[in-house]
C-alpha cells in the first residue's frame, strides 16, 4: 500500500475566503463558490457550480493555509 498526499490551500483575497492554486513563483489562482462583489467587479470566470477563478499576483494574498489531504491507494503490482 502506498501513500499519496495531496494538498490545497485556502486563502483570504480582498476581503473574501477563496481556494487558492499556485499558478508559478509569481501567480495563484483564486477560486470562489459564491456570488460576490469581487466576480463582478473584477469579471472572474465560472459560475456558482464549478467556482468563480480569478488568476492574480501572490501578494495580493493576505493570509493562507495549506490543507494536506491523506489518500490511500493501492498500487498493483507488476507482472
Amino acid at each position: 500500500m502506498s501513500r499519496v498526499f495531496t494538498r490545497s490551500a485556502s486563502a483570504v483575497w480582498q476581503g473574501e475566503d477563496v481556494w487558492m492554486e499556485v499558478l508559478d513563483r509569481r501567480h495563484v489562482r483564486v477560486r470562489m463558490f459564491h456570488e460576490s462583489r469581487q466576480v463582478s467587479y473584477r469579471q472572474m470566470a465560472g459560475d456558482a457550480d464549478s467556482g468563480y477563478v480569478l488568476d492574480v499576483e501572490f501578494l495580493e494574498i493576505r493570509s493562507h493555509q495549506i490543507h494536506e489531504h491523506d489518500h490511500h491507494v493501492t498500487m498493483k503490482e507488476p507482472r
